[in-house]
């Protein structure tokens, strides 16, 4: 598919037909990733058809993508596409760049987020694997490239100064600096050979045909200047120019060593065109509207610049004309959310803005939200803008053209300007938008009013998007989304029907007629309560109606407004109302009668009631409801349950009680109330003899009330009077005949409690000097004080310490009894002498013997040392000691003694261990202190000093001793390595013959780590460390030490494998394109067993059906040792296809369709047909039938068509002419 946007078809006449750049546009890929481009090469591998992938540029960045770069020409055939971030727009794309591989270099316009697409051919999204693709950021084109050419716009023009250098994209003249471009043998071999160099582009167009002629004369005459001419048209672009065989120079000059005037028409030239054998110099002829591009490079050393003068053309390149709107490129649809736009020429970037155009249509003014083009959308926010032009552009609109009519574009005068700066007038293009259009119509009036029998059908659909949605509304919330609808009422009906884009809409409304609607009515005059009267009322519009009433159980009527006095519940429910109008035509009503019942109501009092207490009316409890009370006297209340609080006779009597419900419905009810006289009675009491006692008496005397009568006292007693009795209050409860209750207290009281205060004096220890002291009040009459061991009276002296009792007694024989005690004062002198000393540190043979020497035997001994109660405390280590003595009276003292002992006798014990294993190295030290004078030493090896040497591993013991002879003993252990030590050595044989990736690794044992190792090879010394790399085949030696020096050796070898050898066997295709080709490869030496990858994807020693071209194959053995070969698989010079140039599908069974002989050959092999304007005809595989000369079931008009055959092999596709004749 080499670029089939830009082919150019050469049907019956020589005419340019070109296919807009998002014709073929692909959609459908899935995001595969995010990209990060930086100025560096980047690639992405394994990439399928159907991958995206996202990437972040800014305004005015290049960012380019190349199968080329990463990898070449390819089995399968990738495209790439330039999307916007969600893959649904696409900016730009390109197939077939290098072979089958794509590359694509695309300026940024607006910075944000966008995404690359990559498909397989024709936009298949089918996963096919296609390779590898390379990326990165290119620089911004400035004038020196031809992205950024100036525009020339006067017949002679100044360019005082060149640039130096070139500029940042390909130089178009070196091609071996691009992969797969080689110089072409078939062009002019001294035509700016050594590429661009100080060059500026310029572009024009020509604005009247003739013939092109220039000079470019420099300012200063020793000045070298060469140039080239272009051409733009047919969809050529600058990228395009690198391909000089296909895009060369429609002419161009060379003057090596030359300099002075040189130009188009100017003289002879030493090289010969290449197209026609004419001189390059030339006059060339153009036509109106063709764009060129025109590159002058310096091969001079200054940059004094220099003029360009088109004096002699006789075609026009100065544009004097405004430009306009030409003509819609793609006709508007139903839907269409942008318009594109054809100029006449191409205008300034920098001019086109939303502002400058106006869209009207049915919905009035539509909006405009942007306006852009291909390339001036590359140019945007770049340094040289100001020199990019367009003449296709898309206004993005803000409101959809979703409704049929007619549109009318305006062009605002002055809004645009060309590269000569001419500015537009005012024009306009009209263009009208088909939507959905339908039939809506009444199938079926609506009958009898209130009736839904009508019908409205929808047909006839067309127009939009297949398939059609529709959506009816109607009276009383009336919706329905089918064609037909039925049992319609009257009233209007309105249709929206969208199409499946859900953007094109049709809408009408209809309205639905008959007879008049009667519109009956019924009502009633409910609620109402049991018992009360019903009322019903009916209507309807026709006054002549007449009326049949149905209802709950069997009620009917023929009334317009029946009633049902005395209601029940029963006559609650819905209540229908059928009404016939004078067009016999009857309609029905219904109304929902509610009948509340009543709830009974009944009252309950307690009665009868004695005088004083509360009387209690309850009432039965209706939710919701109010109560009214009334009775005796005035009496009257709201409550549900009142009470009638301390009631008197005067209170017995009836009393009544009406309800009223939440419904407002009542009910009543009543009850009687007796009333009983009170109990009156007086009660009398006797107090208790003792404070606190419980001989108190009481009586009742009752003077009224209904006897017999009954007592219950407080103490539970019935008695009257009542005995035993505390002092306090005390109630008694009096019950008569007509259960009454009467309660009445009184209160007993106790005499003044007998209260004694007693205080003592203490005596000294040793002494008889104390004393009781006692005050006694309260009671009943005169108080005795009587004191045990015979003592009386409320002062006693004289006493020892101790405890002693007081008893006190009033006249009615009441007692106080108390202890007290009398104290002392003063303590004993106590002392503590020690008997017998420590020796050692730890021993406890100390002995202390305590005394007391002002008390009174027998005393008691108690010792700070638990359960220590003698005199004399034995066996004791050094320590604090204290001693607590009591005499027979109480009186204590107490005493401390410390008991010392020498310091505590330690040794401390050093060693060295035995360096290495069975030596007799090791030294033992021992340090005494503490303990008394000086020490002696006694080894368990018979040393008697402080330090010992010339020991073997083991442990030894030894014994210190001080001058009072205590003693201790210790051991120290001479320890040696666990291990002699010793060293392995693994080793890794060369992996490939003359490679240098032997390895060996020590690794030590036993010792003392940490180890060092060192390396020797032939008694040299190579390195250190425990593993040695990057090693040849060889002997070895390597030596390990542990951290005391002791060492290990080992001797060692590194082999390797014999060379690789690979060989092979070839035979090339036996026709053009063909798939029949065989290469068979050998390989021995190295290490079994083999593999083999081809750059095919085989695996197999030999490969079959292949196509010519240079295989590569790459042997691995064993070892990952790797060996590769180039084979050729050469070409045939014999052509396989054979294509006819015409065919004539009339149905006469002679040559009726267009057969491709020997097309079963390539079975991947892509057919495809376009007319002149670039749509597909025919598309076929090598499974498909042959084009019959039909497009959609017709036949195609005759003329002729261009083909494109891709045998999809890795050849250029074949392309060219086939004329329908009929």
């Amino acid at each position: 598919m080499k670029k089939i946007n830009k082919i150019l078809f050469s049907i019956l006449v020589l005419a340019l037909l070109y296919m807009p750049n998002n014709l073929f546009a692909c959609t459908g890929s899935t995001l595969a990733g995010n990209l990060t481009p930086t100025n560096a090469w980047q690639t992405i591998s394994g990439v399928q058809a159907s991958d995206r992938y996202t990437f972040t540029i800014g305004a005015g960045e290049v960012i380019i993508f190349s199968f080329c770069q990463g990898g070449g020409t390819y089995t399968n055939d990738p495209r790439i596409d330039i999307h916007d971030n969600a893959g649904t727009m696409t900016y730009d794309f390109n197939d077939d760049h290098c072979g089958y591989g794509a590359e694509i270099v695309w300026v940024c316009g607006t910075s944000g987020t966008y995404s690359a697409g990559f498909y397989e051919f024709f936009c298949l999204t089918d996963g096919t694997a296609l390779g590898t693709v390379a990326y990165k950021l290119l620089p911004t084109p400035t004038e020196q490239d031809c992205l950024g050419a100036r525009p020339l716009c006067s017949s002679f023009s100044n360019h005082p100064q060149s640039y130096v250098g070139s500029g940042h994209y390909y130089d178009l003249f070196n091609f071996n600096a691009q992969q797969g471009m080689a110089v072409s043998t078939n062009n002019c071999q001294n035509c700016l050979v050594t590429g661009e160099l100080n060059d500026v582009w310029y572009t024009f167009t020509a604005q009247t045909s003739g013939n092109l002629a220039f000079t470019i004369d420099p300012v200063d005459n020793g000045d070298d200047y060469d140039w080239a001419l272009y051409s733009l048209n047919g969809g050529v672009d600058c990228f395009d120019l690198i391909n000089w065989a296909s895009y060369p120079p429609v002419s161009c000059n060379y003057s090596y060593g030359g300099s002075g005037i040189t130009g188009l028409g100017a003289g002879g030239s030493s090289c010969v065109g290449p197209v026609e054998n004419n001189l390059f110099n030339s006059t060339f002829a153009v036509n109106a509207g063709e764009t060129y591009v025109l590159t002058v490079s310096n091969f001079s050393s200054t940059q004094n610049g220099y003029s360009i003068n088109f004096g002699a053309s006789t075609a026009t390149i100065v544009d004097n004309s405004a430009p306009s709107m030409d003509n819609l490129v793609y006709s508007p649809y139903c839907g269409s959310s942008s318009l594109t736009v054809q100029f006449s020429e191409a205008v300034w970037c920098s001019s086109v803005q939303p502002a400058d155009f106006v869209l009207t249509g049915p919905a009035g003014t539509y909006s405009i939200d942007d306006t852009y083009s291909i390339v001036c959308t590359s140019a945007s926010s770049n340094t040289y803008a100001g020199t990019w032009y367009d003449d296709v552009w898309t206004l993005q609109l803000g409101d959809l053209l979703s409704q049929s009519g007619d549109y009318v574009l305006t062009l605002n005068a002055n809004s645009v300007e060309d590269k000569c700066t001419n500015e537009n007038d005012e024009n306009q293009l009209f263009f009208t938008v088909v939507g959905i259009t339908a039939d809506v119509d009444v199938t079926s009036l609506s009958g009898c009013g209130g009736n839904c029998d009508g019908e409205i059908t929808v047909s006839n659909l067309a127009g939009g998007t297949p398939p059609y949605f529709v959506d009816w509304s109607g009276p009383s919330g009336f919706t329905s989304t089918n064609q037909v609808i039925s049992n319609l009422c009257l009233g209007t009906y309105t249709v929206t029907i969208t199409d499946s884009e859900g953007i094109c809409e049709y809408v009408e409304s209809i309205d639905l007629t008959g007879a008049p609607p009667i519109n009956p009515t019924a009502a009633n005059n409910g609620p109402v309560c049991q018992g009360e009267t019903l009322e019903l009322y009916g209507g309807s519009d026709d006054p002549a109606s007449t009326f049949a009433w149905t209802g709950p159980g069997t009620y009917t009527s023929s009334a317009e407004d029946p009633t049902r006095p005395n209601a029940d519940v029963g006559m609650s429910g819905t209540y229908t109302l059928v009404v016939t109008d004078s067009y016999g035509c009857t309609a029905t009503a219904q109304t929902d009668a509610v009948v509340y019942s009543v709830t009974p109501v009944s009252v309950t009092s307690g009665s009868p009631y004695c005088e004083g207490e509360d009387i209690q009316l309850d009432a039965t409890t209706v939710i919701g409801a109010t109560y009214a009370w009334t009775g005796p006297g005035t009496y009257a209340s709201a409550d549900e349950d009142p009470v009638i609080s301390n009631c008197v006779t005067t209170d017995a009597g009836t009393y009544t009680v009406v309800v009223t419900d939440a419904n407002l419905c009542t009910a009543t009810a009543n009850t009687s109330i007796t009333v009983n006289p009170g109990i009156t009675a007086t009660i009398t009491g006797t107090d208790p003899l003792c404070f606190g006692g419980s001989d108190g008496e009481m009586s009742v005397n009752i003077t009224s009330g209904t006897a017999p009568y009954s007592t219950d006292w407080c103490n539970g007693s019935t008695s009257n009077p009542v005995t035993g009795l505390s002092s306090g209050a005390c109630c008694v409860t009096i019950t008569d005949a007509a259960n009454c209750n009467l309660v009445v207290c009184e209160t007993l009281n106790d005499p003044a409690e007998l209260v004694v205060d007693i205080t003592t004096v203490p005596t000294e220890c040793g002494f008889l000097e104390g004393e009781i002291i006692t005050n006694a009040s309260g009671g009943t009459g005169t108080l005795t004080i009587d004191l045990t061991e015979g003592y009386s009276g409320n002062h006693v002296t004289g006493l020892h310490p101790g405890d002693y009792t007081v008893t006190v007694t009033d006249d009615n024989g009441c007692q106080e009894i108390q202890t007290v005690t009398v104290g002392f004062f003063g303590a004993g002198v106590v002392n503590i002498n020690q008997l017998q000393y420590i020796l050692c540190f730890g021993d406890e043979t100390a002995v202390l013997e305590a005394t007391m020497s002002n008390g009174t035997t027998p005393f008691d001994y108690e010792w700070s040392e638990a359960g220590e109660t003698n005199q004399v405390l034995s066996g004791v280590g050094a320590g604090t000691y204290r001693v607590s003595i009591t005499d027979t009276y109480g009186c204590s003292g107490e005493a401390n003694h410390e008991v010392t002992q020498p310091e505590v006798l330690s040794i401390n014990l050093t060693h060295t261990d035995v360096l290495c294993r069975g030596e007799a190295n090791g030294t033992a030290t021992v340090e005494a202190s503490g303990g008394v004078g000086v020490y002696t030493y006694d080894w368990d090896n018979g040393g008697n000093s402080a330090f010992i040497s010339g020991l073997i591993a083991g442990t030894y013991s030894v014994t210190v001793a001080d001058f009072n002879g205590c003693s201790i003993t210790d051991y120290v252990v001479v320890d040696q390595p666990e291990k002699i030590v010793s060293l392995a050595v693994t080793t890794q044989d060369v992996s490939c013959a003359g490679r240098y990736d032997g390895m060996a690794l020590a690794t030590g044992d036993g010792g003392t780590p940490d180890y060092t190792i060192h390396w020797f090879q032939y008694e040299q010394f190579i390195a250190s460390g425990n593993q040695l790399g990057s090693l040849s085949s060889g002997d070895y030696s390597v030596q390990l030490f542990d951290s005391n020096n002791c060492m290990a050796e080992s001797y060692f070898s590194i082999s390797e494998p014999s060379q690789l050898l690979v060989s092979f066997d070839a035979k090339g295709v036996t026709c053009k394109g063909y798939n029949d080709g065989y290469i068979s490869v050998f390989a021995e030496g190295g290490t079994t067993p083999y593999q083999y990858q081809w750059n095919t994807g085989d695996s197999l020693s030999v490969a079959t059906r292949l196509t010519a071209g240079q295989y590569f194959i790459t042997v691995i053995d064993g070892n990952g040792c790797q060996r590769g070969v180039g084979v050729v698989v050469n070409e045939s010079t014999q052509l396989c296809l054979g294509i006819p140039d015409a065919f004539t599908p009339n149905g006469d069974g002679i040559n009726d369709t267009w057969i491709i002989e020997y097309i079963e050959l390539y079975p991947s092999a892509y057919v495809n047909v376009f007319n002149r304007w670039g749509q597909q005809m025919y598309q076929g595989t090598t499974d498909s039938e042959f084009w019959d000369g039909t497009f959609n079931g017709k036949f195609v008009p005759a003329g002729a068509y261009q083909y494109v055959v891709d045998l999809r092999n890795g050849m250029e596709p074949f392309t060219g002419v086939v004329v329908v004749v009929y």
